[in-house]
């Protein structure tokens, strides 16, 4: 048998869509068995439907039994007479131990992967230092005053451009649109008369500090999501 995805849940007796709060007032008045947890403190998963829960539910004892959901027959059991327990005060209880075990297929919604199975990953040596973030400093290859996590939507001024003697490029952090920096708020940091190896000067008199995403240089849209990698150029932003 083919089992499907069981979606359409309802309480075994009655017709009506009882709500949660409705079943569980009718499942405290059992006897014995509370759902989730029995007199001797245990986990106890089942539910027990007796005379005082029918009767919350304004029920009968001639309510048929049903599943709770679509699902498979994998065993049952009749008895042909009820079963007799005596207990030591020397009176009889009678009870059975038939039962239906039920299969059903409780099934996630699928979600697809944010990767494809086909997608060609490229293998590195050590730590790819896109990984986590980057570093926020006062100035070019100075102190650190903040660290950027990856994913942060930020604005830079390419126009400002300073290229270091290791070849990487840094720029002014303008802004942080969108994303967590270590520091919640950055104190602005003056930018000074531009020496002479700057490449040009902005508009803008501060910043929030200084970045570098690699030895290429930024040549257009000043707004980045900072751990994107520029596949054209393969920068590598410095720690």
């Amino acid at each position: 048998m083919s089992l499907n995805n069981a979606t359409d849940w309802q309480f075994p007796v009655g017709d009506k869509q009882y709500s949660l709060s409705k079943l569980f007032t009718a499942l405290a008045e059992a006897q014995s068995g509370y759902y989730l947890l029995g007199k001797n403190q245990q986990w106890h998963g089942g539910i027990h439907v007796d005379a005082q829960v029918l009767n919350q539910l304004q029920l009968t004892d001639k309510v048929a039994v049903k599943c709770m959901a679509e699902g498979e027959v994998v065993a049952y059991r009749l008895n042909d007479n009820y079963l007799r327990l005596e207990k030591p005060d020397k009176k009889v209880a009678f009870y059975s131990s038939g039962f239906t075990l039920i299969r059903h297929l409780l099934q996630m919604d699928y979600v697809a992967p944010p990767y494809s199975i086909n997608d060609k990953f490229e293998v590195v040596s050590g730590q790819d230092s896109l990984t986590h973030g980057v570093h926020i400093r006062r100035r070019p290859r100075g102190e650190y005053v903040g660290y950027l996590m990856n994913g942060a939507n930020i604005t830079l001024d390419i126009d400002y451009q300073y290229q270091s003697d290791n070849g990487y490029y840094w720029y002014p952090l303008l802004a942080i649109n969108n994303g967590y920096s270590s520091i919640p708020k950055l104190t602005p940091i003056p930018l000074p008369a531009p020496p002479t190896e700057l490449a040009a000067v902005g508009p803008v008199a501060s910043c929030l500090g200084w970045l570098s995403l690699g030895r290429y240089p930024l040549t257009h849209n000043q707004q980045i999501i900072l751990g994107q990698r520029d596949k054209a150029s393969e920068n590598q932003a410095v720690m």
